[in-house]
């Protein structure tokens, strides 16, 4: 008579059968049970940890460490992925996790360990791993250099929750007359919405009422308009045409401002105007 296999046999047959043909996985030969590689294929290099399940789950039966720091600079270290080449552990030690990147450079130029051109920084804080790489990272004072970015534009940061991307300044300082982060004392505005980032300074931001002081303006000349394409400040606005009410930025002992209908200038008269000046844009 012949005997039945029990469920324990079978379940050894079946994952005797199963386990050279687990997707993405394969012993390498003489390798210990750590020492695993994983299928890169598809890879768009930045989709975080969720890539490898089958490599992580073997790699962590038991709790033991799962890699060993056995390479240099960006060599896939032992027990690690191409994907995430590099353990955390010390040089010759083990470590708990395989990582993307490293973040070990800071400033203009900089290039993490694992990054490349186009997405240069470890998306990490400074001397930590990570599983992601970025344009850039905001790591520095005021208006210097963040990593990743240029002189040119020197803020690392993102409107909207968009993926982080270099700036030229931010819209920082709307209520304290204080110069834009990244904007000089000549041009103080940057040209963006509240708290967020832009790419250009202006000279002046129109955001007082009526006569009062616009930023970035002098006090006689204290209203912001952009005219011909350029922002300026000016000194009143033919605002109040008919009316018998003064132009915006006039004394009452003259009352018109000599520019065109509902344009901006820099002169007052007692005399109703009659000249042709150039008509601004409006405020901005």
């Amino acid at each position: 008579m012949i005997k039945m296999p029990n469920l324990l046999s079978i379940g050894i047959l079946l994952f005797s059968l199963w386990h050279p043909f687990v997707p993405g996985v394969a012993a390498r030969p003489g390798g210990d049970p750590l020492d695993y590689e994983e299928d890169d294929s598809g890879d768009s290099g930045d989709s975080g940890d969720s890539g490898g399940a089958s490599f992580d789950i073997l790699a962590n039966l038991g709790g033991k460490k799962r890699c060993k720091n056995t390479q240099v600079g960006r060599r896939r270290d032992r027990g690690c992925s191409f994907r995430r080449p590099l353990c955390n552990g010390d040089p010759g030690a083990k470590g708990e996790k395989c990582y993307k990147c490293s973040r070990k450079s800071t400033g203009e130029g900089a290039m993490d360990m694992g990054c490349y051109r186009g997405l240069p920084i470890c998306d990490a804080p400074f001397g930590e791993f990570g599983q992601k790489c970025i344009k850039c990272y905001s790591d520095a004072w005021g208006s210097d250099v963040d990593s990743g970015c240029r002189e040119s534009a020197p803020l690392c940061g993102s409107n909207n929750g968009r993926r982080d991307r270099c700036y030229k300044c931010i819209n920082d300082h709307k209520l304290d007359n204080i110069n834009d982060t990244g904007c000089s004392d000549e041009r103080p505005v940057c040209d963006a919405l509240d708290g967020e980032y832009g790419h250009t300074c202006l000279k002046c931001e129109s955001d007082a009422s009526g006569d009062s002081q616009d930023f970035g303006c002098p006090v006689d000349k204290p209203l912001c308009a952009r005219k011909s394409g350029i922002d300026d400040c000016f000194m009143c606005i033919n605002d109040h045409i008919d009316d018998g009410i003064t132009d915006t930025g006039c004394p009452s002992s003259s009352p018109y401002c000599i520019a065109e209908p509902f344009a901006f200038a820099n002169s007052c008269s007692s005399v109703e105007p009659t000249t042709d000046e150039e008509e601004a844009d409006g405020p901005i």
